[in-house]
Formats: C-alpha cells, structure tokens, sequence
C-alpha cells in the first residue's frame, strides 16, 4: 500500500474513533514536499476550499515518522472540525477540538 493511501486510511480510522465519522474525506490527501503557510515551513496544512471541499497535506519529510505523522494529521484533522484553515489563528474552537482529542486519548500513545 502506498503512503498516501495509508494516510487516508489514518483518516478514516481517526475520523470513525474520535469525530463520530463527521469529517468528509478531503478531497487530497497526502504527503508533499515544501508546504507552507504564508512564509513559513509546516509540518501540515488543512485547505478548506470556497465550496467547503477540503485537502489535507502532511510534509513528506515524516512518512518515516508514525507517530509525528499521526500527531500533525490529527492536528490538521482539528483544523478541518473547527472550520479553520492551517494559516487561521489557533482560536476556541481548534483549541476545544485539540483538548477533546486529548482527554479521549487520541494522543496517548503519540506524545
């Protein structure tokens, strides 16, 4: 299996646990080189678009790492719950999304 398709299944996997399969399945979804938002590097990027389709793009540089992509693909995953894109302010809302996977134990094993 590729690793796109292995983050896609991360996707389904975490959407079913912890947001009760409320997330539509990004329209992209996978790893790339060089992402940013504004001028600066990230790790990852949620994209909503006008029509709120969205794409979800984690750094190539950490399909090596499991455990980081899990932690920035739920990060981001937050951002698509929240209604934000990566490059919004962290507000309420991605914040309230980010505690709730943490006290459900979404990052237990990860941090």
């Amino acid at each position: 299996m590729n690793k796109d398709k292995k983050l896609k299944k991360l996707f389904e996997f975490y959407n079913r646990r912890y947001f009760s399969n409320r997330l539509v399945m990004p329209h992209e979804i996978s790893f790339k080189s060089d992402l940013r938002s504004g001028k600066h590097k990230c790790a990852g990027l949620a994209i909503i678009f006008p029509d709120n389709t969205t794409a979800l793009r984690i750094d190539k540089k950490l399909i090596e790492f499991n455990k980081l992509t899990r932690t920035v693909l739920l990060h981001e995953m937050a951002h698509i719950s929240a209604g934000l894109e990566s490059d919004e302010e962290h507000n309420f809302r991605w914040g309230a999304e980010i505690d709730r996977l943490y006290r459900e134990g979404a990052y237990d094993e990860l941090l």
